[in-house]
């Protein structure tokens, strides 16, 4: 998933959905995604990297739709 955030958008965003669904059905599987190491030294845990990403293309999201608004 991480190397896919750049390229693949919308196949990132599905999978961050179903990591998250599984963290919150299975408490095992949380702790294991929450203490695993970061994909790079800007973060201090994996999971550090979810809400900069998503905050990002919500702001693309709302960007493109005010850029190109119908009527």
């Amino acid at each position: 998933m991480w190397k896919a955030q750049k390229t693949r958008v919308e196949y990132t965003i599905y999978a961050l959905l179903e990591l998250v669904s599984m963290c919150i059905e299975d408490e095992e599987i949380c702790e294991y995604i929450y203490n695993l190491p970061p994909p790079t030294y800007q973060y201090a845990r994996y999971c550090d990297w979810f809400e900069t990403f998503c905050t990002e293309q919500r702001n693309y999201l709302i960007e493109q739709s005010q850029r190109f608004t119908t009527y």
